[in-house]
C-alpha cells in the first residue's frame, strides 16, 4: 500500500511539471529600423523610429543573426544609413568605425550628405550570432529643444554571405 502511494505521489508530480522554456527566436541577419520584429535585436543608441528610420546616438549596438557558414567564410556587414546635411555643413565630413563581436574594421569616412552604406567584411564569426557596436565621429546638435544625442539617420543592417565561385572558393 505504502509503494503504491509513493507511486501515485510520484506520477501526480510529473503531471505538474512545467515543460522547458522554448529556446529564444533565432536572430534575424537583417533588420530594419521600422520593422517592429527587429527592434528585439537592438541593443544600445538607436533611437525611437521616425517614419521609416531612425536616429543614432554617438555610439550605437545591435545584434544580427550569422548568415550560413559565416563560421567558416566571415561575411560583409552593411550598415545603411543617411548623413544629415548639417553634420556635413558643419563638420565636412562624418566616420563611422564599427566592430562585430569585438573585432574592429576600419572606419569609413562619408563627405556627402545623403544615402549611404557603410560595407565592411569580417573574417570568420564565431559564435551563434554577432554583436556589432558602431561609433559615429562627429555628433548633430539641431537645438530647439532637442536633448538626444544624434549622430546619423539609421534604416537597417544586414551581414551578407559569400558568395560561392565555381572553384569552390569563396569571395574574401
Amino acid at each position: 500500500m505504502r509503494a503504491a502511494s509513493v507511486l501515485c505521489l510520484a506520477w501526480l508530480a510529473g503531471c505538474h511539471r512545467q515543460p522547458p522554456p522554448a529556446p529564444p527566436p533565432s536572430l534575424a541577419v537583417a533588420i530594419e529600423a521600422a520593422d517592429p520584429a527587429s527592434a528585439r535585436q537592438l541593443v544600445r543608441g538607436l533611437h525611437d523610429v521616425e517614419g521609416t528610420w531612425r536616429w543614432t546616438a554617438g555610439t550605437f549596438a545591435f545584434r544580427l543573426g550569422l548568415p550560413p557558414n559565416a563560421a567558416q567564410q566571415g561575411a560583409a556587414l552593411v550598415v545603411e544609413i543617411a548623413v544629415p546635411d548639417p553634420v556635413i555643413n558643419a563638420n565636412h565630413d562624418a566616420t563611422v568605425a564599427c566592430s562585430l563581436n569585438g573585432v574592429p574594421a576600419p572606419p569609413q569616412i562619408f563627405t556627402t550628405s545623403g544615402r549611404a552604406a557603410y560595407r565592411r567584411v569580417f573574417g570568420p564569426i564565431a559564435g551563434s550570432d554577432a554583436l556589432v557596436e558602431c561609433a559615429v565621429s562627429k555628433l548633430f546638435s539641431p537645438g530647439h529643444g532637442e536633448r538626444r544625442e544624434l549622430g546619423l539617420i539609421w534604416h537597417s543592417a544586414r551581414l551578407e554571405q559569400f558568395p560561392a565561385l565555381p572553384d569552390g572558393g569563396h569571395v574574401p
